[in-house]
């Protein structure tokens, strides 16, 4: 995830499918850095990975400028744009209706409603270590029980895997941009805030 104070911001999940892997792929963490250092708009952006997109192993693009955001995966062909109004995304195709995601737009959208949102209560988002019922749980190539370990939003699998850290970020109308990260180990919270150039 990355953010430009020219008013730029990326983001990238991996697609969770362990039934294909790509040979020898490109990183994609470079898909998030080229975006926040070209010109081009959302969608021009997305339209140039689209040629090349077999390289990488699976992933969710959402790239956005002060217009628009737009959203694009190697596992699908199409360059979606991001219509306003509360999304989700993990380790499928945008607004892919897994219950960690859902309980999340749930969540998000009582706090928007309540007007009290901030930095501090989203970061508190996320944090559930419910695992889903069987019935809802995906097939994405894992064996059931690490399924079931995957299938909370705050992932707890000894000193190994799990959830690292968790990041929020309020990008406000008047330009505004607060980032907050709490990390797991170590234990601590750190705060950015700037000012989107005009």
């Amino acid at each position: 995830m990355g953010f430009h104070p020219k008013g730029k911001f990326a983001a990238l999940t991996n697609y969770r499918d362990f039934s294909h892997s790509t040979f020898k792929p490109v990183t994609r963490g470079y898909l998030v850095k080229d975006f926040l250092e070209n010109n081009q708009d959302p969608v021009e952006y997305l339209k140039s990975i689209q040629k090349r997109m077999g390289q990488y192993e699976g992933f969710n693009l959402l790239v956005a400028d002060g217009d628009r955001m737009a959203y694009l995966s190697n596992r699908r062909q199409e360059i979606e744009i991001v219509s306003p109004g509360i999304h989700g995304i993990s380790n499928a195709l945008l607004d892919t209706p897994w219950p960690k995601v859902e309980l999340a737009k749930k969540e998000l959208r009582h706090w928007m409603e309540s007007d009290l949102l901030d930095e501090n209560v989203l970061l508190n988002l996320l944090q559930s270590e419910e695992y889903a019922s069987d019935i809802y749980l995906p097939s994405t190539g894992v064996s059931y029980d690490m399924e079931r370990l995957l299938s909370a939003q705050f992932i707890k699998m000894g000193e190994e895997y799990g959830t690292v850290n968790t990041s929020v970020i309020l990008w406000k109308h008047d330009g505004q941009v607060i980032i907050k990260e709490r990390r797991t180990v170590p234990s601590q919270e750190t705060t950015v805030k700037f000012q989107i150039d005009s």
